[in-house]
């Protein structure tokens, strides 16, 4: 008896290991790979933030996703500044004609390059680079547990930015009004409080977009960029003249843009994604 006790015990032992071993990555291991509604997707093994998610069998960004295709035309070419893995241009690219992707982390093209293939995304272009206000090379930080938090060096080292012990490396930079045509009807930026600096760089692009979906955090638009609602507002210039807050369900226009930046700044409130269009959007967005 006490023989036979020894042997379950020693079985679920075995079994514990074998799921802990399924869970935790191999040395020699980079990525792991997830069916999902939107896609296959490879993931760096480090980043626990977006394999949360992906886990569970969800799709990750999928309101955003479906945002985007209920607002830009069918027919469409869409431009993403900062692409991260492609868990958002990979099923936007399956409703438009063709997607371009900027990527600044190399860590992180690596594996948007093989989710593209992955996906068979035949009418995506990809771009690493990282986007600015002039031609040059800077200090990026390269976030491991969390690789979309990935951003250009903050100028205020904010605790939240380096809880992971990031890797810090040189990326080259330039104005994407000097490697694209203006052709995209619409641009989809997130790129961790560098958009001040990529949309001073991209006055062309954005003049020609019908829309622009951007994040919009105060901690970053202050530590990363040291920029204030104002500059910020002035990048985007007169391209567009309507803003929609999907949090608020509201759309302004006109002085009330910028009253709307301010507001949000001054009571540090983060949004995922703003929306800025010529002309109100359509009726039934959210």
């Amino acid at each position: 008896m006490a023989n036979r006790l020894i042997d379950v015990l020693r079985l679920r032992k075995n079994s514990a290991r074998r799921r802990l071993a399924r869970l935790l990555p191999s040395r020699h291991q980079s990525g792991n790979i997830f069916e999902t509604p939107n896609g296959t997707f490879a993931i760096p093994t480090s980043d626990l933030e977006i394999s949360r998610i992906l886990r569970r069998g969800q799709s990750w960004g999928h309101e955003e996703v479906e945002r985007i295709c209920a607002v830009v035309p069918a027919g469409s070419s869409v431009l993403f500044v900062g692409g991260h893995v492609g868990t958002l241009a990979v099923p936007v690219a399956r409703r438009f004609k063709d997607v371009t992707v900027i990527e600044a982390n190399p860590e992180t093209f690596r594996f948007l390059s093989a989710n593209i293939h992955l996906n068979k995304a035949d009418n995506v272009t990809l771009v690493q680079i990282a986007a600015g206000e002039k031609k040059g090379v800077i200090e990026f930080v390269a976030s491991k547990n969390n690789t979309g938090g990935s951003k250009r060096k903050p100028l205020v080292a904010d605790p939240r930015y380096y809880y992971d012990k990031p890797d810090l490396i040189s990326v080259d930079m330039v104005r994407l009004d000097d490697i694209l045509e203006p052709r995209f009807a619409s641009i989809v930026m997130d790129i961790e409080g560098s958009e001040y600096f990529a949309l001073r760089g991209m006055p062309k692009v954005l003049a020609d977009a019908q829309t622009l979906f951007i994040e919009f955090l105060p901690h970053h638009l202050e530590n990363v960029a040291g920029a204030s609602v104002e500059q910020f507002y002035d990048a985007i210039g007169t391209a567009f003249d309507h803003l929609f807050v999907p949090s608020q369900h509201k759309t302004v226009s006109g002085p009330a843009v910028l009253a709307t930046l301010k507001q949000l700044y001054d009571g540090g409130v983060g949004e995922e994604v703003l929306v800025f269009s010529k002309g109100p959007l359509a009726v039934g967005i959210t």
